[in-house]
């Protein structure tokens, strides 16, 4: 059994100013991110303990935000960071810089369907103009993250950006056969939230929580991962 543990980044300066990704984004942690990593890394330790997945590898993206997200857990753990460029966010050239505000002035019609899509019920190929582009994002990222899994580690932590996360997400529920093959919705991803995913000894995939707070991960996860072993007949 590998256990895979998507968790976002924490709160940054960019997330503070509520702006769409961009090609150069140096944003650093605010000190609510930085004291909210300690809480990552002893928790993620804690969970680590609970599933007894003691070969760990701590990956993320190339950001700043990311990094030293993950540098708190890397520590916890024990083990060392992979930075992956792969994992990195989707940069829309709509979008690219902009709050809110400015894309509703310069791209009204872009606005009001990405509102629908953060509502849940719009399809993101139908999104942007650049669906082939999009397309090849999310082929790249469930590559690098068939890539980590490759690896020895029986528990692998990636810490990356919500594009990112949500591309591998749906994935894997694709692997899995419960999420349409032509359909890219909203999935909530907070600050800090963690997903967890599971790949049997058949190389079957499943996900098992996704968007659990930092706090939850040993309450409500624990408990979600032992129903999910009973219903797998793997308790």
């Amino acid at each position: 059994m590998k256990w895979v543990l998507l968790i976002r980044h924490l709160q940054s300066e960019k997330n503070i100013e509520d702006r769409f990704a961009k090609a150069s984004d140096p944003a650093a942690l605010t000190s609510i991110g930085r004291d909210d990593s300690v809480v990552l890394g002893a928790e993620i330790a804690s969970f680590r303990d609970f599933l007894g997945a003691y070969a760990c590898s701590v990956h993320c993206s190339s950001s700043r935000r990311s990094l030293e997200s993950a540098q708190a857990v890397a520590d916890a753990l024990g083990t060392s960071i992979e930075q992956h460029y792969a994992l990195d966010s989707f940069v829309d050239r709509e979008t690219s810089g902009m709050d809110y505000g400015e894309l509703m002035s310069n791209n009204p019609g872009l606005a009001r369907r990405l509102n629908l899509y953060r509502a849940g019920i719009f399809n993101s190929y139908n999104l942007i103009y650049e669906r082939e582009r999009l397309e090849k994002y999310e082929a790249s990222i469930n590559e690098e993250l068939d890539l980590i899994v490759s690896g020895p580690a029986q528990l692998l932590v990636v810490v990356a950006h919500r594009s990112a996360l949500t591309s591998a997400l749906i994935g894997i529920a694709r692997k899995s056969r419960v999420y349409p093959v032509d359909f890219f919705g909203y999935v909530p991803i907070d600050l800090g939230a963690i997903a967890l995913a599971a790949e049997n000894d058949r190389h079957a995939w499943s996900v098992v929580f996704a968007n659990l707070s930092i706090r939850d991960v040993n309450g409500i996860g624990r408990a979600l991962v032992s129903d999910w072993l009973a219903s797998s007949g793997l308790a």
